[in-house]
């Protein structure tokens, strides 16, 4: 649902998730996203319990889902944990991701 302030969520019973996250199915796709502690869909950079997340900032159907895997963020390439190395999601940070690239302490890949 949207209003004024942003999109939010209602389950079945009435309530809406707040301060969490929640897998939610839109267009036939499981994603993860967030809401913050009034109900609403974040979007942009995350900062949640210690780690870096990206949450799909465009209002293109699919705003708002948690980034996983390789993404390009402002001309700068980032890792997104896809399971292992730590949580889904979180952004990876000084390290050599999965696949063998070095990123800096910012997440960015080190060329």
């Amino acid at each position: 649902m949207k209003n004024d302030t942003g999109w939010w969520f209602r389950y079945n019973d009435g309530t809406w998730p707040a301060s969490r996250w929640a897998e939610l199915v839109w267009n036939g796709a499981s994603s993860w996203y967030y809401f913050n502690a009034d109900g609403y869909m974040e979007t942009g950079w995350l900062n949640e319990g210690g780690h870096w997340y990206y949450l799909h900032p465009y209002s293109d159907g699919t705003q708002g889902y948690m980034y996983t895997g390789w993404h390009e963020i402002g001309g700068k390439w980032y890792f997104f944990n896809t399971v292992s190395g730590g949580p889904l999601g979180s952004m990876a940070a000084g390290t050599t991701t999965t696949d063998g690239y070095t990123v800096g302490a910012d997440g960015a890949w080190i060329r």
